[in-house]
């Protein structure tokens, strides 16, 4: 519990640090610009994640030439495009609507809709957050099938924060990120009650048989995300069917193992296939925050977005990632088990073999004091048995004497 104290120290610490539009990773294989209608455009920034549906009311074709040099402004809601022919400001349409007397007044280029993909952009601009994924999910890989109070914690900030914001954002956008950071702030700390809620498990059985469902909701939910996020890059999902399997498989989860725990000891297996997928997902999607390498899945599926080659190739290489993290994991804990499962062996033997040693050393100390016991006895009895003979011999002795001194009387009466 003192790491969950200091971690929430840091990202206290880390929220009040964020960095700008143009410090964001590289990320411009996402990048895409398509004509929707007659002065309409669709641009899909891929290093903000960040869409939007801009309206042309120029007299003639506005060309998009180079998208790093648009710069976004979150708190004011529009971007400047800084370029050799160009440098305007394009502002959300509040009264960019036909039938509003102000129409005409609008500005050449302006913000018909847009939407932040805030469950990844939260993430991107807090800069050390997905250093600490990263790291977390190293730790997870390795080690979260014992440390699993440790992988409770990071696992259900992840699927509190993305259930919510994925929910959200299929079937709708947020105007600003005040209500992403509230439910991420709020996903920290139902994250830690949940991690406190296991500690007292290992006190209370029925507990910590309720902490084992929510791994098991943990397993439904890392599973599916990690099968729709690489298969949105080729082909958007639509949104009702995203937004029902991610609570059906959560749901599944968490009835398989109330299922499964009066029939295995699935401890062991839940832990390890709780933390496999989770490490990989925290080790594969943190490289991508930080270097380039992402996407909203659910932007993705609500907007029908459809990526280059380019965007394609480089989710293709995360996913090698990820399964190779995950079959890596797997044999490394795996060989762990066995390697602990000898060591208990072993431990028992020697525990036994010290009992044994024991045991024999009473049975051979006890037959030794027999044996003395019977020698003292015997040399007692000896003893004894010579006092009687002397004894005896003594007596035979007396009454020969007596006799010869008899014998003595008589003759001394003959002669």
């Amino acid at each position: 519990m003192l790491f969950i104290y200091i971690l929430i120290l840091l990202l206290i610490k880390i929220s009040k640090e964020a960095i700008e539009y143009e410090d964001f990773p590289l990320n411009k294989e996402f990048d895409k610009i398509d004509i929707a209608e007659t002065n309409t455009s669709i641009i899909f920034f891929g290093n903000i994640v960040s869409y939007f549906k801009i309206r042309n009311n120029l007299n003639h074709n506005f060309t998009y030439s180079n998208l790093r040099k648009y710069i976004f402004d979150f708190n004011e809601m529009n971007f400047n495009i800084i370029d050799d022919n160009y440098n305007l400001t394009i502002n959300r349409c509040i009264a960019c609507d036909k039938n509003h007397s102000e129409y005409i007044n609008c500005l050449n280029l302006c913000i018909d809709e847009y939407s932040v993909g805030y469950s990844e952009h939260l993430y991107l601009r807090l800069i050390y957050l997905p250093v600490i994924f990263v790291f977390s999910g190293i730790i997870i890989c390795l080690y979260g099938r014992t440390h699993y109070i440790f992988s409770m914690f990071f696992e259900f900030i992840w699927l509190f924060y993305f259930l919510i914001m994925d929910t959200c954002q299929l079937y709708g956008s947020f105007d600003n990120s005040v209500y992403p950071s509230y439910i991420l702030g709020a996903a920290f700390i139902t994250s830690c009650m949940v991690s406190f809620f296991g500690k007292l498990g290992e006190k209370n059985i029925k507990v910590f048989e309720a902490f084992k469902i929510i791994k098991g909701c943990i397993i439904g939910f890392f599973l599916i995300k990690i099968i729709f996020y690489y298969v949105s890059i080729y082909s958007p999902i639509n949104n009702a069917v995203y937004g029902a399997f991610l609570f059906i498989f959560l749901i599944f989860g968490g009835i398989t193992e109330f299922l499964l725990k009066y029939k295995y000891k699935t401890d062991k297996l839940l832990f390890m296939v709780s933390s496999v997928l989770s490490g990989s997902v925290f080790i594969s999607r943190g490289i991508g925050y930080i270097v380039g390498g992402y996407f909203s899945d659910s932007l993705t599926s609500h907007y029908k977005l459809e990526y280059k080659d380019e965007a394609k190739s480089r989710m293709t290489f995360f996913f090698v990632l990820n399964i190779l993290l995950i079959v890596c994991a797997l044999i490394f804990q795996i060989i762990d088990i066995k390697i602990n499962l000898l060591e208990d062996s072993l431990d028992r033997q020697n525990s036994v073999a010290s009992s044994n040693y024991s045991g024999a050393n009473r049975k051979v100390t006890n037959p030794n004091k027999d044996i003395n016991a019977s020698d003292n006895d015997l040399s007692f009895t000896g003893k004894s048995m010579s006092l009687k003979e002397n004894f005896s011999a003594s007596s035979n002795k007396n009454p020969l004497v007596n006799q010869n001194d008899d014998n003595e009387d008589i003759n001394d009466q003959d002669d």
